[in-house]
């Protein structure tokens, strides 16, 4: 068969492209311009779309000539001024739809998720509930699948709840008390596989979970076990510590953001036969999410959850203690002194800049702009004026090392 992969290149959709492909479909992955589908695009045929963009019908008329199956599997973590969550999850993916009744596509399934609410005043979620109604008012073969959280070691939000499993002391928000379901990545996407090359479930909406539901605090000790850690005694952390937390990380671009702790926080749990009848056997339980070869890499994973908002953090100090010491010097004129003021504004904008995730480049250029503040400062005053910030630099240009190799290119 043809499937129309959309989202080819993210999380879901590039795992779903693989195992299609292994079953030995034709695929056509369908993704936004970026290096990840010029890399795909040896591999499948590709189409570059900006959903943000292809709200009308004929945007995706043109696209669907001879496609069997539609899989949309897009989704925003963040909105944006470039991707708003109404045109991403709602206007593109129901012209979508009313495209394939007019090409003749056989069957669409939506991915969508188990949260997803047309009153909830959180506009990823109704927009999305938007796109699952339309799709089940057309003359169409389709499905709405809604899994609950879906774990893999590159989902932010999995990515911090191991981190808060990593930690010397295991933090619980709010007690813990919170339920979650999760699915395994792998689990989804052989459902929607079998979803994709049957006639199952039509004009439904299912849920796809784990085999049974887990109290945070539990779900935590399983991921720390999964890692191959020692049990490690918990902490209370109180409601509005992790509302504020949760706050600042939506304005840093954190994993934590008030999205992911909203989805915490409201328990995400279903009745999981749905996943057993589609797989033929019960969904892989949390206990065995982690293989025993993967238990080092994810330790090093979520370990760096924390560890990078401290380095991070650390830089920010520096920065600012550098800006605080270049007040008293004493002021010089000509091309000495504008050296003077531009380094003072550029040593202002790396302590504003430097909580947020940043990609490789930024780091490296606070190596260099360390190298320069030496080297001003010992050029232009005496020593004792010199002296404070030698001594701060080897250590600040190892956290820099350590913060350009972990972060993306």
């Amino acid at each position: 068969m043809i499937i129309l992969v959309t989202g080819a290149t993210g999380l879901i959709g590039s795992h779903l492209v693989d195992a299609l492909l292994a079953q030995g479909h034709e695929v056509i992955g369908l993704s936004r311009a970026s290096p990840r589908l010029t890399a795909l695009s040896t591999r499948i045929r590709t189409i570059s779309v900006d959903f943000d963009d292809a709200t009308e019908v004929m945007d995706w008329w043109p696209l669907l000539y001879g496609v069997d199956v539609v899989i949309n599997t897009v989704g925003l973590l963040h909105e944006q001024r470039a991707h708003q969550f109404h045109n991403v999850h709602a206007r593109a993916p129901c012209a979508l739809f009313k495209a394939c009744v007019l090409a003749g596509v056989r069957r669409v399934i939506q991915l969508s998720t188990l949260d997803a609410d047309p009153d909830s005043r959180n506009p990823r979620l109704s927009s999305k509930a938007a796109a699952d109604a339309s799709l089940l008012t057309l003359p169409l073969d389709g499905v709405v699948v809604q899994p609950s959280l879906v774990f893999a070691l590159d989902a932010p939000l999995i990515r911090w709840l191991m981190g808060l499993a990593s930690l010397p002391r295991v933090l619980w928000p709010n007690g813990g008390r919170q339920t979650l379901q999760p699915i395994h990545l792998h689990d989804l996407v052989t459902c929607l596989v079998r979803l994709a090359t049957s006639h199952q479930y039509a004009h439904r909406i299912i849920h796809l979970t784990g085999p049974r539901p887990w109290h945070l605090r539990d779900a935590l000790s399983a991921l720390r076990r999964g890692m191959r850690m020692r049990p490690a005694p918990g902490w209370h952390l109180p409601r509005w510590t992790m509302c504020v937390t949760a706050a600042l990380g939506t304005h840093l671009r954190w994993p934590l953001n008030t999205d992911t702790w909203q989805r915490v926080e409201s328990g995400q749990h279903a009745d999981g036969s749905v996943a057993r009848a589609l797989l033929g056997h019960a969904a892989r339980d949390l206990d065995d999410f982690i293989p025993a070869g993967e238990a080092d890499g994810a330790r090093s994973l979520s370990a760096w959850v924390w560890q990078r908002p401290l380095l991070q953090g650390a830089m920010a100090a520096f920065w600012i203690g550098q800006l605080v010491a270049l007040q008293p010097l004493p002021p010089a004129a000509g091309p000495t002194g504008l050296a003077i003021w531009l380094l003072a504004g550029m040593v202002t904008v790396a302590a504003a800049g430097s909580l947020r995730q940043r990609p490789r480049w930024w780091w490296r250029a606070q190596g260099w702009l360390v190298v320069a503040l030496i080297a001003l400062t010992w050029g232009v005053w005496p020593g004792d004026h010199a002296a404070p910030s030698l001594w701060t630099v080897w250590p600040v240009l190892a956290v820099l090392w350590v913060l350009s190799d972990r972060a993306h290119p």
